[in-house]
């Protein structure tokens, strides 16, 4: 191993530490235990993956693009960053809508349950959001059954 790869690698697994090390300090803080909240509530990820976009919003220096906001769970999180940012961003989330029947976390109107939910948080006002057509969505074969029709299906 040549030594500008060594150090490429060990610079890598530095950053990647002191990540990991960031997200142990947030656990204790009240800010982990609202993300938790949101998680359990609105979103089907992990709550570390959603302290980990927390972490990005409020230390990042560009713009926010969110592609797929379902309910919302994220977007709240990444708002709840910008917040806490010394940086103003803006935050752009595009949600095609619909409706989606999960085990745990469904929808009959998710781009209103978005904007409910965002409201909810008090960061509705933060996100600009973009929504699809009910009626242009293309086939979803999300757990097994289709969701939707596009135009071209009919």
């Amino acid at each position: 191993m040549t030594e500008a790869v060594f150090a490429k690698n060990s610079t890598d697994l530095n950053n990647c530490l002191a990540l990991m090390h960031r997200l142990m300090e947030y656990r204790p803080q009240g800010i982990y235990r609202r993300l938790n909240t949101i998680g359990a509530n609105y979103s089907m990820l992990h709550i570390d993956v959603l302290a980990l976009l927390y972490h990005f919003a409020k230390v990042c220096s560009g713009q926010v693009l969110e592609i797929g906001a379902y309910v919302g769970g994220a977007t709240i999180a990444v708002a709840f960053g910008v917040q806490d940012s010394i940086n103003p961003k803006t935050i752009i989330s595009i949600e095609q809508g619909g409706k989606l029947d999960h085990p745990t976390l469904s929808s009959d109107d998710i781009l209103k349950d978005l904007r409910k939910n965002l409201a909810k948080h008090g960061v509705l006002q933060m996100v600009t959001l973009i929504g699809g057509d009910r009626s242009t969505q293309l086939p979803s074969r999300r757990f097994g059954r289709r969701r939707a029709h596009n135009k071209l299906d009919s």
